[in-house]
């Protein structure tokens, strides 16, 4: 197992000291719940007893529309109607999806929004802290890991204390190789979340898969999750006078146990299935005086990594006895983009890089313009507007896909603003790239929509 690295607390390590094992913590029912909960959200129910109401978000938009209605019809000014609202029963507020939502208490909100007051509120934590720090870890492998990590804190400050003595210097650099720079070089990680800071260069995806069949024998065992997980990082660090460089591409496989197999052999499964994932992964660490890699043991690096990928694509898809997602493949079905805001949620789960909305005449699964533009914000997702379209559309992006919005825009900017019907056949291919829909779904449309000829002349331009 790979312990992916976990952010701490003072109350969390000192917690963690009090034990000698993993097992002792674990045996003790490990970190308390509110403990977890200020780990992973930085508060717990009971540390929040008051909210704003500009702080909360409504949850059932039809109670809230309700409220609103009673109050039109009560006679009175907004002001003198909230002033009829008691205010000192709390609300019932639920936190998930990262934010605060009005699970009962639309009239009391209502009213503390427009007499501008606070409101008390029972807080409900609806997310789980663990899978939220650490997505790919159970309960036991996130205590493990991090009962792990604290003591290899103790033992990094002890070892520090001894190289400071030593006079050993050995500091982090802000990695020389930007993210841009190597998605442009391994484009397997266009489709992955960037998570690098200035200590290195990372990169995360997590694929999930559901009541994954596996036919083992005679049997038929239904696995209720088969998640595949990749995780790149690239560092550099100085000790006296030479660099030490570190590469790592690792592959692992995320099973939940199917009902009705042996525990025998679900363990010897898992081991399998480690043991592969360990050789498909990549890693290289070497130290030298140059401080930048040579530029051929770059390239011959970068190819490596992307022949790992290459590899680990074919055994998902080709040598798995099991129906997976290709982890590499991020290409979008239109089912998949049928409305915005199901196109929206395909660049926020990372599967593209961006999705052209418009404010009027579109589905968004009852979230208003302004809730939507929030969630894009919230995501961090860049917004660049496109002015000659007559219904406020704009294109919703990674920070990374700048150049890719702005070869949309332009062409939308041909058409007054629209991804139009009337676009050339080469501006309707090109939208369906740039809008990274499968090579197969672009085709069918092109041929749908434009005579025969004209797709074949293109077809022979791109060959």
């Amino acid at each position: 197992m790979i312990c992916p690295h976990i952010k701490t607390t003072p109350e969390v390590v000192n917690y963690i000291n009090k034990f000698n094992t993993d097992e002792e913590l674990l045996r003790s029912g490990g970190l308390p719940t509110n403990m977890l909960d200020r780990l992973a959200f930085g508060f717990s129910d009971e540390d929040i007893k008051t909210l704003n109401p500009d702080q909360l978000h409504v949850k059932w938009h039809d109670d809230m529309d309700n409220v609103k209605w009673e109050q039109q019809k009560s006679g009175l000014s907004k002001v003198a109607w909230a002033k009829t609202i008691n205010l000192s029963e709390p609300i019932d507020v639920v936190f998930e999806k990262n934010k605060f939502y009005i699970d009962d208490g639309h009239h009391r909100t209502y009213a503390a929004k427009i007499l501008k007051q606070p409101l008390n509120v029972n807080l409900d934590i609806k997310m789980n802290p663990i899978i939220t720090l650490t997505p790919k870890l159970g309960y036991d492998d996130f205590h493990r890991c991090l009962f792990k990590q604290i003591k290899n804190m103790n033992l990094n400050e002890q070892i520090s204390r001894m190289k400071s003595i030593m006079n050993i210097n050995e500091d982090f650099i802000k990695p020389d190789l930007s993210a841009e720079y190597l998605i442009k070089r391994i484009p397997f990680l266009k489709s992955m979340n960037n998570n690098s800071t200035d200590k290195a260069t990372g990169f995360q995806k997590i694929i999930y898969n559901s009541n994954v069949e596996i036919m083992m024998g005679d049997e038929i065992y239904t696995f209720p999750n088969f998640n595949t997980v990749i995780e790149f990082t690239y560092s550099k660090y100085q000790i006296h006078d030479k660099f030490e460089y570190n590469f790592s591409l690792s592959f692992e496989l995320i099973m939940t146990k199917p009902e009705g197999m042996d525990s025998f052999v679900y363990t010897a499964l898992n081991i399998a299935n480690n043991m592969q994932m360990k050789k498909l992964s990549y890693y290289n660490s070497f130290v030298i005086r140059d401080e930048h890699i040579p530029e051929n043991n770059l390239n011959q690096i970068i190819n490596d990594i992307n022949k790992h990928f290459f590899e680990f694509e074919e055994f998902i898809t080709e040598k798995m006895p099991a129906n997976l997602k290709n982890p590499i493949d991020e290409s979008i079905h239109p089912s998949e983009a049928y409305n915005d805001y199901d196109g929206l949620m395909t660049v926020i789960d990372g599967k593209r890089n961006l999705v052209f909305l418009t404010k009027v005449g579109s589905n968004r699964k009852g979230y208003t313009w302004e809730e939507t533009i929030e969630i894009i914000k919230n995501n961090g997702l860049m917004v660049m507007e496109v002015p000659k379209n007559p219904f406020g559309a704009i294109i919703a992006y990674k920070p990374h896909a700048h150049y890719q919005a702005k070869e949309l825009h332009d062409i939308a900017d041909k058409y007054n603003g629209f991804l139009s019907v009337d676009a050339t056949i080469e501006d309707s291919y090109k939208i369906g790239q740039l809008l990274e829909y499968n090579d197969k779904d672009i085709w069918d449309y092109l041929i749908k929509n434009y005579p025969k000829n004209e797709v074949m002349a293109l077809k022979n331009n791109l060959s």
